[in-house]
């Protein structure tokens, strides 16, 4: 996203349930949506502006403790790809 705003996703063409995790531009989760289920078209939002969204298995963010303000390191890898780090 080229910018901080409310993003708002479904999953229409996903077969796995997803945690997604929003994360502003200064690195910082501003919401976690987790064990969204597969195969829907119902609009899930972030609760605050994001510019990130980093999609994990189902669990995936309790497990590594991720949770609203953690702190995520992105670094860019060169080839247009940003690599997040907790």
């Amino acid at each position: 996203m080229p910018y901080e705003t409310i993003q708002s996703f479904w999953m229409k063409n996903t077969y796995l349930s997803l945690d997604m995790v929003f994360i502003a531009k200064n690195g910082e989760v501003v919401s976690i949506l987790r064990n969204v289920p597969p195969l829907t078209l119902n609009p899930r939002k972030s609760t605050g502006p994001a510019k990130f969204i980093l999609e994990l298995g189902a669990g995936s963010a309790e497990k590594l403790g991720v949770i609203e303000g953690s702190r995520v390191v992105l670094v860019e890898d060169g080839g247009g790809f940003l690599q997040g780090y907790f």
